[in-house]
């Protein structure tokens, strides 16, 4: 992916009717967060169940977030109702 041959992407598919496979570049990572850069030239910030449930992003991994999203509209899609797997 973006000619990279280290091993730092994610890579995960979407089941259903129409099964799709996305891979995404991981741009930071650090204990509690990561911070990935899609194919679609969006990036995503995912967070440990632990910093979720808090509703609490620490600060360095907002501030990275921000700094790469400069400009893109933000979307949260974390949801507190969604049902334990």
């Amino acid at each position: 992916m973006y000619g990279y041959k280290k091993p730092n992407a994610i890579k995960y598919e979407v089941q259903g009717g129409n099964q799709h496979t996305f891979q995404d570049a991981l741009i930071f990572s650090d204990s509690s967060c990561d911070v990935f850069y899609t194919g679609l030239g969006e990036y995503e910030l995912w967070v440990t169940e632990a910093e979720a449930k808090q509703q609490k992003v620490p600060t360095c991994c907002e501030f990275i977030f921000e700094y790469f999203a400069l400009g893109k509209t933000i979307y949260n899609i974390y949801e507190t109702s969604c049902p334990e797997p």
